[in-house]
């Protein structure tokens, strides 16, 4: 038998290290590999340094766009509504879509034996909704030839806020656009109201036509939301321009 503390020759013999046995190392080694890892690794770092510039440059030009954009948001939109039906939808953005109605103006030209129109006004906080619909007397309200023509509760005009109404004004102009009268200048409670109508979008009679309205709000307590308002004045303005 053999003695247990005897030591095999093998077992005197030092193993092998794990690096003297992976080829890795030898490769690693090579020139030619260490210049091709270099060649990835500067590789890579451009692409990032393009990928993060081609970021930056396009936030830079939305940023450009946006700032050289007159219209910032839609103010409000105007549905017309059909003959008796005003409550009806006045229920719907209140009750159901959640908007509080903020104004009411049951005949903005009382006085006029011709015509003229209702206008409740709905807020949603950051939007409005105005709802017009014809009173009918010697002759057709603009209104009611708007419902003839396109049917209850068609969106009649949107409102856009915009920047600067005297300087889109001349801008509108020098392109061929065509506007409605004058900017009508309104206090409705809460400072200058800068209220203008463009002509319609399609030829022919202009009561029948959709259109564009463009206001400039005041600013309330300094702050950057614009107050969504609407005054008997201005509905009445809009009502003799549109006619």
């Amino acid at each position: 038998q053999g003695n247990p503390c005897h030591h095999s020759p093998f077992d005197e013999k030092p193993a092998p290290s794990v690096m003297a046995v992976n080829p890795a190392n030898d490769l690693l080694a090579q020139p030619a590999v260490l210049l091709g890892l270099a060649i990835v690794w500067i590789s890579s770092l451009v692409l990032m340094y393009f990928m993060a510039s081609s970021k930056s440059g396009a936030a830079e030009q939305a940023k450009k766009e946006s700032a050289s954009s007159f219209l910032t948001k839609v103010d409000h939109v105007t549905y017309a509504c059909a003959a008796g039906t005003i409550k009806k939808w006045a229920w719907f953005h209140t009750e159901v879509e959640g908007g509080t109605l903020i104004n009411r103006i049951d005949d903005v030209r009382p006085g006029d034996p011709d015509s003229s129109m209702m206008i409740w006004c709905i807020d949603y906080g950051n939007f409005g909704i105005a709802l017009v619909e014809g009173i009918d007397r010697a002759q057709v309200s603009q209104v009611t030839r708007f419902t003839q023509k396109h049917g209850d509760h068609a969106v009649q005009h949107v409102a856009y806020d915009t920047k600067d109404l005297d300087g889109f004004r001349e801008r509108l102009s020098s392109f061929g656009g065509q506007l409605r009268g004058d900017t009508l200048v309104r206090n409705d409670g809460f400072g200058i109201l800068k209220q203008m109508f463009a002509r319609g979008y399609e030829e022919g009679n202009a009561a029948e036509a959709s259109f564009p309205e463009y206001v400039q709000r005041p600013q309330v307590n300094n702050d950057a939301k614009v107050a969504i308002t609407f005054s008997k004045a201005a509905g009445k303005g809009f009502y003799d321009q549109i006619e």
